[in-house]
């Protein structure tokens, strides 16, 4: 069977072009020649180059950061709900009801979550269920199920 690379235009043996099972025929459009030398100038256009990596690198931190602001600025601003502390670096994103680590693996997140997991928030219309702590709060609530700061508890 033969198929016509839409790149180069010429017509090659289906083997010659990488397989992709959401199109008809279960193979990409461009064949494995013009597919390797598209990925080759692609890598050298936005990551080989110093600058140009330079450049993603800091459009990738400015996008993570308003991100960032923005999730929390819906979940109460950088002020962790329990103890009051304001250091954004302290600060990070609690599920009320326990079970992050969980939830994140169900929904592909591995590692701690970060920028991705602002991300699934937003993308998910930032849903109730979350709050902003400081990790002395979080660690208080996941070894004792309360935060000492407050033994009396506040909102679990």
């Amino acid at each position: 069977m033969n198929k016509i690379c839409k790149t180069c235009g010429i017509e090659k043996d289906i083997e010659k072009f990488y397989k992709k099972d959401s199109n008809k025929d279960g193979h990409r459009n461009k064949c494995i020649t013009c597919e390797r030398k598209y990925q080759n100038e692609y890598y050298i256009k936005y990551y080989a180059i110093k600058e140009n990596r330079e450049k993603n690198q800091k459009q990738h931190r400015i996008h993570h950061k308003e991100e960032k602001d923005l999730v929390f600025k819906h979940y109460g601003g950088y002020k962790c709900a329990c103890c009051g502390e304001t250091n954004e670096v302290f600060l990070s994103i609690d599920h009320i009801n326990g079970g992050g680590n969980k939830h994140r693996r169900s929904i592909g997140i591995k590692d701690g979550g970060g920028g991705h997991f602002y991300h699934w928030l937003i993308m998910n219309n930032l849903p109730e269920g979350f709050r902003v702590l400081c990790m002395n709060c979080q660690i208080g609530f996941a070894r004792l199920g309360y935060c000492p700061h407050h033994p009396e508890g506040i909102d679990k």
